[in-house]
This record gives structure tokens, C-alpha cells and sequence, in this order.
């Protein structure tokens, strides 16, 4: 298993207890968490876990999102069905359901609940993180350093095929064709998350929950 990042697998080496030994799939497969992106103040940000996550998962850390911008069953199908007509001819795309009319009464419910809160706090102990972030004199260098980052960081995503709970924040993808590499996902965030194409937005119809919403 070879990352385009250091830092992405000195997180993964220190979550695996894995310090100079080749990191096998079976070996990666055992993360069941990732949350990965871009942070407010242009850092990079990995944070993984072993353990299952909760299901349905919220985080309590998260906001107004969790509760408002999350739909499952049917809701998910028709907003998949409503995007795929909407931008199907499009060459940026970034989902969004802050200001859509799919509710799901239940999930807000849950989401505020001392229930999803202490399922939170318990599951987020087990969460390994690390940071990057690079200093520039010239703007140009810095763009381009930071551009291939937010590229090389989607590469990677695919190796986690274990991922249950999966959380991007940022970044920049060709399509949502690597999706269908995650066989395992039941739970996908996207934030300011951006697609070249809808092509293969119908994997996401798999999913047990999608969370998707733009700051």
C-alpha cells in the first residue's frame, strides 16, 4: 500500500500500530472511520478509526448539519434522481440538501438526542488524527502545492475499502465513480466537496445515510 501522502499514512501506521512493516489491504481494511479534507484555515486533516461507527450516525460535534442536511431511504434515491436531471451536463458540481425540501423528521430527532450525543462522545475516543500544512513565500507555489494536495488526497480515499463511515470535507474528484470502490460505505458527508461529472452518481443509492451541504 503506497499513499501519495506521508502524513496520510503516518496516521494510518499509527491507528494500525504499524511502524516500518508494508501495509497490506487486510490490514487497511480494518479502519471502518475516515474523515478527511480540507480544514477552515487551509491545513489538510485526517482522522480514522478501527471501531464501527455508530449507526445512524451523527456528530454531536457537527452542527445544524447532522440534523437538517441528512436523508436515507427514498429521500436519498429521489435527491440522487433530482441531481442526476439537474446537473447532468454539468463540469462542477457540489451537492448540497441545506436548502432542499427532503426532511427526515426522524433523523433530526435522533441527531439532538442524548442518545446520538453519548454515541458520539464514546465512539470519538477511538479517533486517530494528524494534520499538514505547508508555508510558501511565493502564491503561486502555494496554489499549486495546494491544488495537488486536495488531487492526491482523493487518490488515497480509495484504499480504505472498509470504510463504513466516510467524511470529506474540500477536495476535488473526476466523478463518483470511486464510490464503487467502498463496498462497505453505508455513510457518506460531503462538504464543499466538487465533481467534475455525474458520472456513476447512482452508487450513492446504496448508501445508508448521505449528508451533503455547502458553508
Amino acid at each position: 500500500m503506497i499513499f501519495t501522502q506521508k502524513w496520510i499514512e503516518d496516521a494510518v501506521r499509527k491507528v494500525l500500530n504499524c511502524k516500518d512493516e508494508m501495509i497490506a489491504d487486510k490490514d487497511i481494511e480494518r479502519i471502518k472511520y475516515l474523515r478527511v479534507g480540507e480544514t477552515f484555515d487551509n491545513q489538510f486533516f485526517i482522522q480514522i478509526s478501527l471501531e464501527n461507527p455508530p449507526l445512524p450516525f451523527a456528530s454531536a460535534s457537527g452542527g445544524d448539519e447532522w440534523a437538517f442536511c441528512c436523508i436515507r431511504g427514498d429521500n436519498l434515491e429521489s435527491f440522487i434522481d433530482k441531481t442526476i436531471e439537474k446537473e447532468k451536463n454539468s463540469t462542477d458540481i457540489q451537492l448540497s440538501l441545506g436548502s432542499s425540501d427532503y426532511k427526515d423528521k426522524e433523523m433530526q430527532q435522533y441527531a439532538y438526542s442524548d442518545k446520538a450525543r453519548r454515541a458520539w462522545n464514546t465512539f470519538k475516543k477511538s479517533i486517530i488524527s494528524n494534520t499538514y500544512y505547508e508555508e510558501f513565500e511565493d502564491d503561486t507555489a502555494y496554489d499549486v502545492w495546494y491544488e495537488q494536495n486536495q488531487i492526491n488526497i482523493a487518490k488515497d480515499i480509495v484504499y480504505f475499502k472498509g470504510v463504513q463511515v466516510l467524511r470529506i470535507n474540500g477536495l476535488v474528484f473526476d466523478g463518483f465513480n470511486i464510490f464503487k470502490e467502498l463496498s462497505e460505505l453505508k455513510v457518506l458527508e460531503l462538504v464543499e466537496t466538487n465533481f467534475h461529472s455525474i458520472g456513476k452518481i447512482e452508487e450513492l443509492k446504496k448508501l445508508e445515510q448521505l449528508c451533503c451541504w455547502l458553508d
